[in-house]
This record gives C-alpha cells, sequence and structure tokens, in this order.
C-alpha cells in the first residue's frame, strides 16, 4: 500500500506550494503571541502551481483576508510583509 502512495506521489508532474501570513507584531513570536490582543489572524493565503519537469509556476493564486479581531495591522506586520 504504501509503495502504491509513494510511486504515485513520484509520477506526479505539477505541485502546488502554498504560503499563509497572519498578523504579528514585534516579539509576539518569543510571547508565543500571548501579549494583550495577540490574536494570529489569517491574513494573506497564497499559492503557486509549479511544473516539476520544466520548473515553470503554470498558475498562481492569492487573496487578502481582513482581519477581524485586530483590524489594523501593526507596523512590524507591514514592514515583514509589506501587506497593508
Amino acid at each position: 500500500m504504501q509503495k502504491d502512495i509513494l510511486d504515485a506521489f513520484f509520477k506526479q508532474t505539477e505541485i502546488v506550494i502554498y504560503d499563509t501570513e497572519f498578523t504579528t507584531w514585534e516579539g509576539a513570536m518569543e510571547r508565543g503571541w500571548s501579549g494583550e490582543n495577540e490574536h494570529r489572524e489569517l491574513v494573506q493565503i497564497a499559492a503557486q502551481r509549479i511544473n516539476l519537469q520544466t520548473q515553470v509556476v503554470v498558475g498562481s493564486f492569492e487573496v487578502l483576508v481582513q482581519p477581524v479581531v485586530n483590524p489594523q495591522l501593526s507596523e512590524y506586520f507591514i514592514d515583514l510583509t509589506h501587506v497593508t
């Protein structure tokens, strides 16, 4: 069974790589987002579909999400991600 899954995986001609961004503040990671009003909220979802044989991006997707708990993005987050 496991060999069949691996065989199918390695026959793939394309992969999708995705990335997400969520709200943050300076030092939040070290604090475990435990500071006052430090709620991690999704802000951006992005993905690229890549042809494994040619290594060419054949499709992409990006969407921004308005945070609800902290709709005002921190300057730290803006400097880090360039999302405004």
